[in-house]
């Protein structure tokens, strides 16, 4: 048998401390997480030749792993950090706001969820110039008047206090789906005004504010959804307002006074779909070692034949660079001259302030921002040491410059396509291994009501998920409108056993199981679960070398990091790894 080395090493997820060389196994595994979440590992003291490749490795398994959400304990909101998505905001006949969109008669698509208050004659959605008129409001109890062009068109609808969805297709009026009004088609006038929300826009003055309760509104042009609108609170000031979900911009209150805000949403539920993201299309993945940065991509910087690097433009002609990181972590910047600190020359700008660094020991850390960038510029101190000051540069993670070490980084594509990878899918040799898998449910199975009469709870025997156990536990699957649950399903909860696959679903307008299919086939239900036995997909040719060059992937000496496509992306690397004690001979 033979005799292994016993490393020090550091593992991720340990308090930065080396580990007692009684508790390191015979075997080493090799973690590598991307920029978003970067842990950094030591292998200086494991490798004392060669560096490690993954193809000499016992075994490798390389995973690429989405970010896990979908159900309660992943995601609570389909909104971004900072934000608490509401179910409605209410307008007083005060508030409106400007949708910062210029619509045309006979392209926009406008489609609102709401409710009216009042039968004042006011605008949910509005404006009006050079005698056209664009919106529809109430003309009487029972009555509305759709406006597109110069003249109105009256339909019967029973507006007040009741939820209905509005749609303006162009010329045509829509209420829950049926066609209510239809303008004379005119000249297809394109307003050179923006359209209000809750007033009118009457020539860029407000009028026209409406008492209305806003569930949601959409806005297409020529088909493409251009405003995505959600009710929300800005969480640090409690400002309401509606969260534009295609353009990620919060807009608040042009009026006076302020909103009425509905409940907090917990997603997902029927009415707010939170997808479930998973890895598709060509993953780039990149390597690289404790020196971040390829200095060369400031501007105005050069290598020399030593190695070391110049300025080739004043500070002030130069322009900014993104360095890209972890959220929220500090990192270093550091000069030197034969290993010594000395930033004699150089000029460093971090976002937008110019750093003294002298005064800083010639290193300078500065801490990244929420989404882990930080802007840097990098320059001659004046204009007769252009091209003068040769050093040595690098920015490494933490608040210690240490030796100075050449950047260095390799970059490989695993081509998916239209594949999919889930949380905890990995790629080995024989294939693309899936530990979960996803199904949908579209109204077309074969559903019934739960009991005799309708209750809003239903359930299917042909299309099943899980792992044919009595109840499967809601920690082993996710959702993108119901909530996981095991045993008695709750309202807006799913649930599956060996023998159905039970939804509890309480959604207006639904009052039968034909209604609840006629819903599902247009808000089509995805589950992702866990499977028992791991599938395993055959590699594509394209797939298959693409995976033969990432087994050539190498560490570096002294420490390796890897970061994904995109930050949604935590690919990681698992290696066992056995290696001789050389003192052996063996």
């Amino acid at each position: 048998m033979a005799n292994f080395l016993y490393p020090i090493y550091k593992l991720p997820g340990e308090n930065d401390e080396d580990l007692n060389v009684e508790e390191v196994p015979t075997w080493i595994k090799w973690w590598m997480i991307n920029n978003n979440k970067k842990r950094s590992w030591v292998l200086s003291e494991i490798l004392t030749g060669n560096p490690l490749t993954l193809e000499n490795s016992v075994e490798t398994k390389f995973y690429l792993p989405p970010l896990p959400r979908g159900n309660t304990s992943q995601a609570t909101s389909i909104l971004p950090t900072g934000y608490s998505q509401l179910d409605y905001i209410e307008s007083t006949g005060t508030q409106y706001i400007s949708t910062g969109f210029k619509p045309t008669q006979n392209t926009t698509k406008i489609i609102v969820d709401g409710t009216y208050l009042s039968a004042a004659l006011n605008y949910f959605a509005g404006l009006t110039k050079d005698g056209i008129y664009y919106g529809v409001r109430p003309y009487q109890i029972t009555k509305m008047a759709w406006h597109n062009g110069t003249g109105s068109t009256n339909c019967d609808v029973e507006y007040l206090n009741n939820r209905l969805t509005y749609k303006y297709d162009g010329y045509k009026f829509y209420v829950n789906d049926v066609l209510k009004a239809e303008a004379s088609q005119g000249s297809d006038t394109h307003f050179d005004i923006y359209l209000y929300l809750f007033a009118r826009n009457n020539s860029n003055s407000v009028d026209a504010q409406s008492q209305f309760r806003m569930y949601s509104c959409k806005i297409y042009d020529n088909n493409i959804l251009v405003r995505n609108y959600i009710p929300c609170k800005r969480n640090n000031d409690n400002e309401i307002g509606l969260y534009d979900l295609v353009n990620n911009n919060f807009v608040t209150n042009s009026g006076t006074g302020t909103f009425t805000a509905g409940n907090e949403v917990t997603v997902p539920n029927p009415e707010f779909e939170v997808p479930i993201q998973n890895v598709t299309g060509d993953v780039e993945v990149l390597l690289q070692n404790k020196n971040l940065f390829d200095v060369t991509e400031f501007d105005g910087i050069t290598q020399n034949d030593d190695g070391t690097f110049k300025t080739t433009k004043y500070y002030v002609d130069t322009t900014e660079v993104t360095f890209k990181g972890n959220p929220n972590s500090q990192y270093t910047i550091s000069f030197k001259e034969n290993d010594t600190l000395n930033s004699t020359g150089f000029s460093l700008s971090v976002n937008g302030t110019w750093i003294n660094l002298t005064n800083n020991g010639h290193k300078y850390t500065f801490t990244t921002d929420s989404n882990g960038e930080t802007k840097l510029k990098l320059g001659a101190g004046s204009y007769a040491l252009i091209g003068t000051s040769n050093r040595y540069i690098q920015i490494e993670q933490g608040s210690t410059a240490t030796t100075y070490t050449p950047h260095q980084e390799q970059t490989f594509t695993f081509p998916l396509g239209t594949q999919r990878m889930f949380l905890g899918d990995y790629l080995a040799d024989d294939g693309i291994h899936h530990v979960r898998k996803q199904i949908e449910y579209n109204g077309s199975e074969n559903w019934s009501n739960y009991t005799s009469e309708y209750d809003g709870r239903f359930y299917c025997t042909t299309k099943r998920f899980g792992n044919n156990v009595e109840f499967e536990l809601p920690s082993k699957f996710m959702c993108t409108h119901f909530t996981p649950v095991s045993g008695t399903v709750t309202t807006n909860g799913i649930a599956s056993t060996k023998y159905a696959t039970y939804i509890n679903a309480n959604i207006d307008g639904i009052s039968d199981l034909a209604g609840f299919k006629t819903w599902l086939s247009t808000h089509n239900v995805t589950v992702e679960y866990e499977l028992a036995t791991e599938e395993i997909t055959p590699y594509t040719t394209e797939q298959q070398q693409a995976y033969n060059e990432i087994k050539q992937a190498k560490s570096y000496m002294e420490q390796t990091n890897i970061s994904g496509s995109s930050d949604e992306l935590e690919p990681i690397f698992e290696v066992q790894y056995y290696m001789k004690n050389e003192s052996e001979g063996e």
